[in-house]
């Protein structure tokens, strides 16, 4: 097990902003019981601080082993995607957004086998014909929808996971040229811009 600790600030925008994602945080972890989604194991609280006991995870995070390793196989893609489609599709089955899909936030376990952490931008409770319309995220994951605020549902994990899908190092993969037009998301973001500001 490991210990995720939480700051309160003493800013009021900043006490308020931290305490709603941390409080979402362990409400979804607990409600959550999946293989690929770390487990909070029980949650405590003292003056300023609230803290998650979570999996200890040995395997590290996908960044890291993108970062050691040459490339991934074709199978290595193919196993990674698979698992985190089945976590994304039942977060998405509870009416859960995750929102923040990136390879720093998919940790792996000593079998190598995924489990997706860190859910403070996650958004619970929407239904899938109901809108959120906070921008958050990590940019280069981000789906249009989410960059220009049009509003956006769990339709945005699975562009996130379609951009995490293309990036992975895998050079022999015939996803490559499944996708040759793929635009990454912060061109994307400054084509938004120019159209605005032509059409003002």
């Amino acid at each position: 097990k490991c210990l995720k600790k939480f700051s309160l600030p003493l800013s009021f925008y900043f006490a308020v902003r931290d305490r709603v994602r941390s409080k979402m945080e362990r409400d979804i972890l607990a409600e959550v019981n999946h293989p690929f989604i770390v487990k909070l194991h029980y949650a405590f609280q003292t003056e300023g601080k609230l803290y998650l006991i979570l999996d200890f995870l040995r395997g590290g995070d996908l960044f890291t082993r993108l970062s050691k390793e040459v490339m991934f196989t074709e199978e290595d893609v193919k196993f990674y995607l698979a698992e985190l489609a089945l976590a994304l599709d039942h977060l998405h089955s509870l009416g859960i957004i995750y929102r923040d899909l990136k390879p720093e936030n998919i940790l792996l376990d000593e079998e190598g086998h995924i489990k997706i952490t860190d859910f403070g931008l996650s958004k619970e409770a929407i239904d899938h014909d109901k809108r959120a319309y906070s921008f958050c995220g990590t940019i280069e994951y981000m789906a249009p929808e989410v960059v220009n605020r049009r509003g956006h549902t769990q339709s945005a994990d699975w562009w996130s996971f379609g951009v995490l899908m293309v990036s992975l190092p895998r050079p022999s993969s015939v996803l490559w040229w499944l996708f040759p037009t793929w635009t990454p998301v912060p061109r994307l973001v400054q084509r938004s811009r120019n159209a605005e500001e032509g059409s003002a």
